[in-house]
Protein backbone atom coordinates (compact mmCIF):
# COMPACT_ATOMS: atom_id res chain seq x y z
CA UNK A 1 0.00 0.00 0.00
CA UNK A 2 1.35 3.92 -0.18
CA UNK A 3 3.42 4.62 2.53
CA UNK A 4 2.29 7.40 5.07
CA UNK A 5 4.40 10.44 5.66
CA UNK A 6 5.95 8.94 8.68
CA UNK A 7 7.31 5.76 6.44
CA UNK A 8 8.74 8.01 3.85
CA UNK A 9 11.30 9.87 5.76
CA UNK A 10 12.44 7.43 8.54
CA UNK A 11 15.95 8.16 8.86
CA UNK A 12 15.14 11.98 8.92
CA UNK A 13 12.54 11.48 11.79
CA UNK A 14 15.72 9.25 13.36
CA UNK A 15 18.32 11.65 12.25
CA UNK A 16 16.11 15.25 13.03
CA UNK A 17 19.11 17.07 11.94
CA UNK A 18 20.13 15.26 8.93
CA UNK A 19 17.57 17.46 6.38
CA UNK A 20 19.57 20.86 7.93
CA UNK A 21 23.23 19.16 7.32
CA UNK A 22 22.43 18.28 3.63
CA UNK A 23 20.93 21.52 2.86
CA UNK A 24 23.84 23.50 4.27
CA UNK A 25 26.07 20.48 2.53
CA UNK A 26 24.40 21.71 -0.51
CA UNK A 27 24.76 25.46 0.50
CA UNK A 28 28.21 25.21 0.73
CA UNK A 29 28.55 24.74 -3.19
CA UNK A 30 26.97 27.67 -3.76
CA UNK A 31 28.81 31.15 -4.10
CA UNK A 32 28.21 34.45 -2.93
CA UNK A 33 25.65 36.21 -5.71
CA UNK A 34 25.65 40.21 -5.94
CA UNK A 35 23.80 42.33 -8.09
CA UNK A 36 24.90 45.75 -8.81
CA UNK A 37 22.82 48.45 -10.76
CA UNK A 38 24.09 51.97 -11.44
CA UNK A 39 22.10 54.71 -13.04
CA UNK A 40 22.51 58.13 -14.24
CA UNK A 41 20.74 61.05 -15.77
CA UNK A 42 23.45 63.20 -17.62
CA UNK A 43 23.39 66.83 -18.83
CA UNK A 44 25.99 68.29 -21.00
CA UNK A 45 26.32 71.60 -23.12
CA UNK A 46 28.89 69.95 -25.09
CA UNK A 47 27.12 69.14 -28.76
CA UNK A 48 27.58 65.92 -29.89
CA UNK A 49 28.27 64.29 -26.67
CA UNK A 50 27.38 60.06 -26.06
CA UNK A 51 25.63 61.52 -22.72
CA UNK A 52 23.85 64.02 -24.02
CA UNK A 53 20.76 65.18 -21.82
CA UNK A 54 19.55 61.18 -21.35
CA UNK A 55 18.91 59.09 -18.95
CA UNK A 56 21.35 55.75 -18.97
CA UNK A 57 21.18 52.44 -16.98
CA UNK A 58 25.27 52.86 -17.32
CA UNK A 59 25.72 49.15 -15.87
CA UNK A 60 24.56 46.12 -14.03
CA UNK A 61 27.17 43.87 -12.88
CA UNK A 62 26.52 40.26 -11.59
CA UNK A 63 29.21 39.33 -9.21
CA UNK A 64 30.38 35.58 -8.20
CA UNK A 65 32.84 34.65 -5.49
CA UNK A 66 33.36 31.50 -3.81
CA UNK A 67 35.97 29.33 -1.88
CA UNK A 68 36.95 26.82 -4.50
CA UNK A 69 39.19 24.74 -2.57
CA UNK A 70 40.98 24.96 0.73
CA UNK A 71 43.82 26.47 -1.19
CA UNK A 72 42.31 29.09 -3.90
CA UNK A 73 39.57 31.47 -3.84
CA UNK A 74 37.20 32.63 -7.14
CA UNK A 75 35.78 35.70 -7.73
CA UNK A 76 34.12 36.72 -11.31
CA UNK A 77 32.53 39.99 -12.29
CA UNK A 78 30.03 40.16 -14.85
CA UNK A 79 28.98 43.70 -16.10
CA UNK A 80 26.16 44.17 -18.77
CA UNK A 81 25.72 47.21 -20.72
CA UNK A 82 24.18 49.16 -23.10
CA UNK A 83 26.83 49.73 -26.66
CA UNK A 84 25.08 51.37 -29.99
CA UNK A 85 21.95 50.82 -28.45
CA UNK A 86 21.94 46.89 -27.79
CA UNK A 87 22.70 45.51 -24.66
CA UNK A 88 25.63 42.94 -23.62
CA UNK A 89 27.62 41.13 -21.79
CA UNK A 90 31.18 41.25 -21.00
CA UNK A 91 33.82 40.03 -18.21
CA UNK A 92 34.37 42.72 -16.11
CA UNK A 93 36.75 40.72 -13.99
CA UNK A 94 37.44 36.90 -13.87
CA UNK A 95 40.34 35.80 -11.48
CA UNK A 96 41.71 32.87 -8.86
CA UNK A 97 43.15 34.02 -5.84
CA UNK A 98 45.73 31.20 -4.06
CA UNK A 99 45.35 31.72 -0.37
CA UNK A 100 48.34 29.54 1.22
CA UNK A 101 51.83 30.19 -0.68
CA UNK A 102 54.61 30.62 1.84
CA UNK A 103 56.03 33.43 2.63
CA UNK A 104 53.30 35.90 2.84
CA UNK A 105 52.99 35.54 -0.54
CA UNK A 106 49.34 35.58 -2.35
CA UNK A 107 49.41 34.98 -6.39
CA UNK A 108 46.48 35.82 -8.50
CA UNK A 109 45.66 34.80 -12.09
CA UNK A 110 42.93 35.95 -14.78
CA UNK A 111 41.31 38.86 -16.17
CA UNK A 112 41.57 41.88 -13.41
CA UNK A 113 41.61 45.79 -12.87
CA UNK A 114 45.23 46.26 -12.26
CA UNK A 115 46.66 47.17 -8.98
CA UNK A 116 48.04 51.11 -10.36
CA UNK A 117 46.99 53.56 -7.97
CA UNK A 118 43.91 53.74 -5.62
CA UNK A 119 40.88 54.74 -8.05
CA UNK A 120 41.79 52.86 -10.92
CA UNK A 121 41.76 49.31 -9.15
CA UNK A 122 38.00 50.10 -8.11
CA UNK A 123 34.90 49.29 -10.03
CA UNK A 124 33.39 52.64 -10.92
CA UNK A 125 30.33 51.94 -8.58
CA UNK A 126 32.67 51.87 -5.49
CA UNK A 127 34.07 54.99 -6.32
CA UNK A 128 33.08 58.32 -4.04
CA UNK A 129 31.80 60.30 -7.67
CA UNK A 130 29.73 59.64 -10.49
CA UNK A 131 32.95 58.86 -13.02
CA UNK A 132 36.50 58.41 -12.85
CA UNK A 133 39.48 61.38 -12.50
CA UNK A 134 40.30 62.58 -16.11
CA UNK A 135 44.37 61.97 -15.68
CA UNK A 136 42.66 58.03 -15.14
CA UNK A 137 40.68 58.21 -18.55
CA UNK A 138 43.34 60.14 -19.95
CA UNK A 139 45.96 57.91 -19.65
CA UNK A 140 44.03 54.71 -19.23
CA UNK A 141 40.60 54.97 -21.34
CA UNK A 142 37.21 55.00 -20.19
CA UNK A 143 37.39 52.02 -17.97
CA UNK A 144 40.83 52.09 -16.77
CA UNK A 145 43.71 49.56 -17.00
CA UNK A 146 42.91 45.80 -16.73
CA UNK A 147 43.40 42.50 -17.97
CA UNK A 148 44.47 39.43 -18.56
CA UNK A 149 47.22 37.80 -16.95
CA UNK A 150 49.07 37.15 -13.54
CA UNK A 151 50.56 39.02 -10.37
CA UNK A 152 51.58 38.12 -7.36
CA UNK A 153 51.53 40.49 -3.66
CA UNK A 154 54.00 39.52 -0.61
CA UNK A 155 53.36 41.21 3.08
CA UNK A 156 56.86 43.07 3.26
CA UNK A 157 58.06 42.02 6.72
CA UNK A 158 59.29 45.23 8.63
CA UNK A 159 60.54 45.83 12.32
CA UNK A 160 57.61 48.97 12.42
CA UNK A 161 55.11 46.30 12.16
CA UNK A 162 53.26 48.34 9.49
CA UNK A 163 51.32 46.68 6.62
CA UNK A 164 53.57 46.95 3.62
CA UNK A 165 52.59 45.27 0.48
CA UNK A 166 54.28 45.01 -2.73
CA UNK A 167 52.64 43.70 -6.15
CA UNK A 168 54.25 42.63 -8.87
CA UNK A 169 51.54 42.42 -12.23
CA UNK A 170 52.55 41.18 -15.74
CA UNK A 171 49.35 41.37 -18.18
CA UNK A 172 48.39 41.42 -21.89
CA UNK A 173 48.89 45.14 -23.57
CA UNK A 174 45.55 45.92 -24.10
CA UNK A 175 46.02 49.48 -23.06
CA UNK A 176 45.05 51.94 -25.37
CA UNK A 177 48.59 54.16 -23.82
CA UNK A 178 50.72 51.67 -24.60
CA UNK A 179 50.42 49.59 -28.05
CA UNK A 180 47.22 47.85 -27.40
CA UNK A 181 46.16 44.81 -29.41
CA UNK A 182 48.94 45.68 -31.39
CA UNK A 183 51.71 44.36 -29.67
CA UNK A 184 53.69 41.18 -28.85
CA UNK A 185 54.78 42.31 -25.26
CA UNK A 186 53.24 42.34 -22.32
CA UNK A 187 52.44 45.40 -19.09
CA UNK A 188 54.90 45.25 -16.12
CA UNK A 189 53.19 47.24 -12.90
CA UNK A 190 55.06 47.30 -9.55
CA UNK A 191 52.64 48.53 -7.28
CA UNK A 192 54.30 49.72 -3.31
CA UNK A 193 51.36 50.08 -0.68
CA UNK A 194 52.60 51.47 2.90
CA UNK A 195 49.61 51.56 5.57
CA UNK A 196 49.78 52.48 9.05
CA UNK A 197 47.82 54.32 11.60
CA UNK A 198 47.68 57.86 13.25
CA UNK A 199 45.87 57.63 15.97
CA UNK A 200 42.18 55.83 17.18
CA UNK A 201 40.51 57.63 14.52
CA UNK A 202 42.56 58.07 11.73
CA UNK A 203 44.75 56.19 9.07
CA UNK A 204 47.44 57.02 6.36
CA UNK A 205 48.29 55.28 3.34
CA UNK A 206 50.88 55.80 0.56
CA UNK A 207 51.46 54.38 -2.98
CA UNK A 208 54.15 54.15 -5.32
CA UNK A 209 52.89 52.35 -8.95
CA UNK A 210 55.17 51.95 -12.22
CA UNK A 211 54.08 50.41 -15.23
CA UNK A 212 55.95 50.24 -18.91
CA UNK A 213 55.39 48.46 -22.06
CA UNK A 214 55.76 48.74 -25.64
CA UNK A 215 53.73 51.65 -27.18
CA UNK A 216 54.39 49.90 -31.08
CA UNK A 217 54.24 46.77 -32.41
CA UNK A 218 56.91 45.50 -31.56
CA UNK A 219 59.29 43.62 -28.18
CA UNK A 220 59.49 46.97 -26.60
CA UNK A 221 61.64 49.40 -29.39
CA UNK A 222 59.72 52.59 -28.41
CA UNK A 223 58.10 52.33 -25.02
CA UNK A 224 55.48 54.08 -22.24
CA UNK A 225 56.83 54.26 -18.75
CA UNK A 226 54.15 55.89 -16.25
CA UNK A 227 54.73 56.53 -12.45
CA UNK A 228 52.32 57.15 -9.90
CA UNK A 229 51.91 58.52 -6.45
CA UNK A 230 48.64 57.60 -4.05
CA UNK A 231 48.26 59.10 -0.94
CA UNK A 232 45.06 58.29 1.40
CA UNK A 233 44.17 60.06 4.68
CA UNK A 234 40.70 58.53 6.02
CA UNK A 235 38.96 59.81 9.76
CA UNK A 236 36.45 58.16 11.63
CA UNK A 237 35.94 58.54 14.84
CA UNK A 238 35.38 55.46 17.30
CA UNK A 239 32.58 56.92 18.84
CA UNK A 240 30.85 58.95 15.65
CA UNK A 241 31.62 56.89 13.12
CA UNK A 242 28.27 56.42 11.57
CA UNK A 243 27.16 60.01 11.33
CA UNK A 244 31.14 61.86 10.57
CA UNK A 245 33.77 60.70 8.59
CA UNK A 246 36.47 62.78 6.16
CA UNK A 247 38.34 61.28 3.20
CA UNK A 248 41.39 62.83 1.74
CA UNK A 249 42.82 61.49 -1.69
CA UNK A 250 45.43 62.89 -3.94
CA UNK A 251 47.03 60.71 -7.12
CA UNK A 252 49.77 62.42 -9.33
CA UNK A 253 50.77 60.28 -12.72
CA UNK A 254 53.41 60.89 -14.99
CA UNK A 255 54.09 59.18 -18.25
CA UNK A 256 57.09 59.22 -20.48
CA UNK A 257 56.78 58.03 -24.62
CA UNK A 258 59.25 57.07 -27.03
CA UNK A 259 57.53 58.73 -29.86
CA UNK A 260 59.39 58.70 -33.58
CA UNK A 261 59.85 62.39 -33.17
CA UNK A 262 61.90 61.84 -29.56
CA UNK A 263 60.10 61.11 -26.47
CA UNK A 264 56.80 63.12 -25.14
CA UNK A 265 56.65 63.31 -20.94
CA UNK A 266 53.41 64.86 -19.87
CA UNK A 267 51.71 64.44 -16.47
CA UNK A 268 48.11 64.64 -14.51
CA UNK A 269 46.56 64.34 -11.04
CA UNK A 270 43.81 64.57 -9.26
CA UNK A 271 42.70 65.83 -5.17
CA UNK A 272 39.17 64.81 -3.96
CA UNK A 273 37.79 65.00 0.05
CA UNK A 274 34.87 63.49 0.84
CA UNK A 275 32.68 64.43 4.34
CA UNK A 276 30.24 62.92 6.07
CA UNK A 277 28.45 65.04 8.17
CA UNK A 278 24.97 63.05 8.77
CA UNK A 279 24.34 59.25 9.04
CA UNK A 280 22.93 59.49 5.29
CA UNK A 281 24.78 62.56 3.32
CA UNK A 282 28.23 63.41 2.43
CA UNK A 283 29.33 66.48 0.51
CA UNK A 284 32.61 65.75 -1.57
CA UNK A 285 34.65 68.27 -3.86
CA UNK A 286 37.59 66.69 -6.81
CA UNK A 287 40.04 68.90 -8.89
CA UNK A 288 41.36 67.37 -11.75
CA UNK A 289 44.61 68.16 -14.23
CA UNK A 290 45.47 66.29 -17.07
CA UNK A 291 47.78 66.28 -20.12
CA UNK A 292 47.09 64.26 -22.25
CA UNK A 293 49.80 61.40 -23.05
CA UNK A 294 51.13 61.84 -26.19
CA UNK A 295 50.33 65.21 -26.69
CA UNK A 296 51.11 66.96 -23.31
CA UNK A 297 50.50 70.75 -25.02
CA UNK A 298 46.93 69.95 -24.92
CA UNK A 299 45.40 69.87 -21.10
CA UNK A 300 42.35 70.13 -19.05
CA UNK A 301 41.60 71.14 -16.08
CA UNK A 302 38.71 69.82 -14.03
CA UNK A 303 36.39 71.25 -11.26
CA UNK A 304 33.79 69.23 -9.44
CA UNK A 305 31.47 68.63 -6.77
CA UNK A 306 29.02 66.10 -5.22
CA UNK A 307 25.97 65.55 -2.65
CA UNK A 308 25.30 61.84 -1.95
CA UNK A 309 22.47 60.65 0.41
CA UNK A 310 22.89 57.24 2.18
CA UNK A 311 19.40 55.53 1.55
CA UNK A 312 20.67 52.75 2.97
CA UNK A 313 23.72 50.53 3.08
CA UNK A 314 22.90 49.04 -0.35
CA UNK A 315 21.38 51.98 -2.19
CA UNK A 316 23.22 55.37 -2.70
CA UNK A 317 21.70 58.73 -4.41
CA UNK A 318 24.59 60.94 -6.04
CA UNK A 319 24.47 64.60 -7.15
CA UNK A 320 27.27 65.79 -8.92
CA UNK A 321 28.38 69.18 -10.90
CA UNK A 322 31.60 68.90 -13.03
CA UNK A 323 33.06 72.00 -15.23
CA UNK A 324 35.86 70.97 -17.44
CA UNK A 325 38.32 73.58 -19.19
CA UNK A 326 40.21 72.41 -21.60
CA UNK A 327 42.85 74.41 -24.16
CA UNK A 328 41.97 72.47 -27.60
CA UNK A 329 38.43 71.64 -28.66
CA UNK A 330 36.33 67.45 -28.00
CA UNK A 331 33.42 67.93 -31.02
CA UNK A 332 33.95 72.00 -31.29
CA UNK A 333 34.00 72.75 -27.55
CA UNK A 334 36.12 73.80 -25.46
CA UNK A 335 34.36 74.45 -21.53
CA UNK A 336 31.75 71.84 -20.72
CA UNK A 337 29.50 72.43 -18.21
CA UNK A 338 27.95 68.50 -16.69
CA UNK A 339 25.39 67.56 -14.03
CA UNK A 340 25.12 64.36 -12.98
CA UNK A 341 22.08 62.06 -10.93
CA UNK A 342 23.33 59.05 -9.85
CA UNK A 343 21.17 55.89 -8.48
CA UNK A 344 23.28 52.80 -7.28
CA UNK A 345 21.99 49.71 -5.82
CA UNK A 346 23.22 46.63 -4.61
CA UNK A 347 21.94 43.46 -3.70
CA UNK A 348 23.76 40.58 -2.28
CA UNK A 349 26.54 40.34 0.00
CA UNK A 350 28.85 42.35 -2.43
CA UNK A 351 28.01 45.64 -1.06
CA UNK A 352 27.48 48.62 -3.80
CA UNK A 353 29.52 51.08 -1.79
CA UNK A 354 31.90 51.20 1.68
CA UNK A 355 30.49 53.67 4.39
Amino acid sequence: GKLTSEQETPAVQERPGLAGAIGRAFQSFNPDISVIGDFVGHYSNREGSELDDEFLFRELELGFSAAVDPYARADVYLGIHRHDNEWKLHLEEGYVTFLTVPWGLQPRLGRFRSTFGRANPEHLHALPWVEYPLVITNYFGEEGLYGEGMGVSWLVPNPWNRFIELTYEVTNNDSSLFAGQQADDFVHLVHLKNFFDLSEASTFEAGLSFATAPNDSGHGGNRTMVEGVDLTYKWRPPEAGLYKSFLWQTEVLAAQADLRGGQESSWGMYSAVDFKFARRWAIGARYDYSQLPYSSSRHEHGYSAYLTFIQSEYLFWRLGYMYTDRNFRVENNKNEHEVFLQCNFGIGPHRAHKY
